[in-house]
């Protein structure tokens, strides 16, 4: 049994008389009313509000997929109060939250959440917009760095990566809702690179040089194909689930795909056109785009789907060696551009392709990466780029337009950091864990809050 999770997933007994801000919502269908209480904090801890300057706290609300619903409250005494009806006994909510005044605005927005589940609780941390803020009392374990990290409901599981040598532990999750974190848990990893992605609303598939497993309540090793492990891309698959596609070494690339579907069921039906280590790979439309890789030949993109042989998507461009780069999607259309990655001597890659399948696939050259880097942290989800060797503080965002794909600023973390692990939740926000700096292993914790925050 993985305790931590099962004891995380229990609902939590507490409720009681928060620090600032109170949320109340009453289900109509089902009296007495469910109450919970919300603490709305700065990353820091301390009540927004407390100091003035605020006036006005708005809530932008989605009921499962009813419409979205918008209400506005007073701010005085260092309060206030909604009261929400929901239509449902336990319904799916989605969140934002803003508080303004005439000099002064922040947002804020938990995970998507059951009230029945939450316990009574929970905590809404709040920020500037555009913005990114220590969190104050929430840490790794242990200080880590290329650690996986994979949200699992309204928990994130924290495992692995490079940490002491001397320390057992393999991690932790955090509990997003009320801003806390569980027990550490030992699985018997060995100090490496790990990946971690969900293929369930609660399940996570574990990646590790020594250890392939399904984590839910329980530990559940599993076999995928020859080299399938930390060096493998990952990305969605077609109808839910995962695609785990190549990996091995840099010597020995893999062509080996492995599927993932959501109850866990594992398929290993087919293998890719091309051997390759460390590819990118990206779920467009109802098929998995895979690019780069150690081969240096064979095509620059080829596409897999569960049951369906691989094909070349678009043929060789003389790339070369392309390692650890990502595949960012355009949402809009089945457009994605193949961004990053070292070369063969380890130079970070500056050039960059688009590639359209509006008509016929192709390939063109895309915006050139000014502040090409490794070590950064890819958020495909939210086209964002995280710190990188410098080490960087930077955040960057991949743009979609009619003229194609641009790279832009997005923000600046407040520790620089290479080697981090990050997880864009639905919201929009954004954790920031882990990582490297010049003075060693990190264990904190940085959110940043894009300012399309609250669209739920």
């Amino acid at each position: 049994m993985l305790g931590p999770l099962a004891d995380m997933l229990a609902p939590s007994p507490r409720c009681g008389t928060l620090m600032a801000l109170c949320l109340l919502a009453a289900c109509s269908n089902s009296p007495p009313p469910l109450v919970l209480d919300v603490r709305v904090v700065t990353p820091a801890g301390q009540n927004p509000v407390a100091g003035g300057g605020f006036d006005t706290a708005s809530v932008r609300l989605r009921e499962g997929d009813a419409e979205l619903r918008e209400l506005t409250a007073p701010v005085s005494g260092g309060r206030f109060d909604f009261t929400i009806s929901f239509s449902e006994l336990d319904p799916e909510i989605a969140l934002g939250l803003e508080l303004s005044g005439p000099a002064n605005r922040l947002i804020g927005a938990p995970p998507v959440f059951r009230p029945v589940l939450s316990g009574g609780s929970l905590v809404i941390p709040m920020g500037a917009p555009g913005s990114c803020e220590s969190l104050a009392g929430l840490a790794l374990d242990t200080p880590r760095a290329d650690l996986g990290f994979a949200q699992a409901g309204t928990f994130a599981l924290t495992v692995g990566g490079r940490k002491d040598g001397s320390v057992e532990s393999d991690g932790r999750y955090l509990d997003l809702l009320l801003l806390t974190a569980g027990p550490a848990f030992d699985l018997g990893l060995s100090s490496g690179p790990t990946r971690a992605a969900a293929y369930s609303d609660d399940a996570i598939l574990l990646l590790a040089e020594d250890q392939t497993s399904l984590l839910a309540e329980d530990v559940l090793p599993v076999i995928l194909h020859a080299g399938a492990g930390p060096y493998s891309a990952v990305a969605s698959r077609p109808g839910g689930g995962l695609a785990v596609v190549g990996g091995g070494s840099a010597d020995a690339p893999v062509a080996g795909v492995s599927y993932v579907d959501i109850v866990g069921t594992i398929e290993r039906l087919s293998e890719l056109t091309t051997p390759r280590f460390r590819p990118a790979a990206a779920l467009v439309g109802d098929r998995v785009w895979v690019a780069g890789g150690a081969s240096g030949a064979g095509a620059l993109v080829e596409v897999i789907s569960p049951g369906v042989a691989p094909r070349v998507l678009v043929p060789d461009q003389g790339d070369g060696v392309r390692l650890g780069a990502a595949l960012f999607v355009d949402p809009l259309s089945p457009r994605a551009l193949l961004l990053g990655g070292v070369d063969a001597s380890g130079g970070a890659r500056t050039d960059t392709w688009l590639i359209s399948c509006a008509a016929d696939c192709s390939a063109t050259p895309g915006p050139v990466w000014d502040q090409a880097r490794d070590g950064v942290v890819y958020v495909p989800e939210a086209r964002l780029l995280v710190g990188g060797d410098g080490p960087s503080a930077l955040l960057e965002r991949v743009v979609f337009d009619t003229g194609g794909a641009r790279i832009e600023a997005a923000g600046r973390l407040v520790h620089a950091r290479t080697h981090a692990a990050a997880l864009s939740l639905a919201s929009g926000l954004l954790w920031v864990v882990g990582g490297e700096d010049d003075a060693g292993l990190r264990r904190d914790v940085e959110l940043c809050f894009p300012p399309e925050l609250l669209a739920p």
